[in-house]
């Protein structure tokens, strides 16, 4: 094999590997409130009875990105006040849904945050609440 085809070969096979990792859809970010202005489903985080016992109490972020067709693709917990939080907001947000996105007729993917608060009252009882602004 001659300098010029393995050098050829290796270029091929790097394209391959570029083109297959490459995302489908062009990704934009947005804004919390452009993320739930687009939601056409949402389910609240469940808060966990074990985080309750211990006293467990915070903001909750996590980073999501839907696809072209309103679909989760990613969740990831930012920020959370223990595991089973983490747990929960990621389970929850899973099975939202959004509108449909595209630019210039082709699919576009969407990604930013959302915030929820994990509070405890004085009984005892917790409370998951979205920001004050999107209530």
């Amino acid at each position: 094999m001659t300098k010029t085809s393995f050098l050829l070969s290796l270029t091929i096979v790097f394209a391959v590997i570029v083109q297959a990792q490459a995302p489908k859809n062009k990704v934009v970010m947005v804004g919390e409130d452009g993320i739930r202005r687009s939601a056409l489903k949402t389910v609240m985080p469940v808060y966990p009875e074990v985080s309750i016992k211990r006293g467990k109490k915070g903001v909750a972020v996590v980073g999501v990105q839907y696809d072209g067709d309103g679909n989760v693709e990613l969740v990831n917990s930012l920020e959370a006040p223990d595991e089973e939080i983490k747990n929960s907001i990621t389970e929850a947000v899973k099975q939202w849904r959004f509108k449909k996105s595209t630019y210039r007729g082709e699919p576009l993917s969407v990604r930013g945050k959302l915030t929820f608060y994990f509070s405890i009252d004085r009984a005892g009882r917790g409370t998951v609440s979205n920001p004050r602004q999107y209530r």
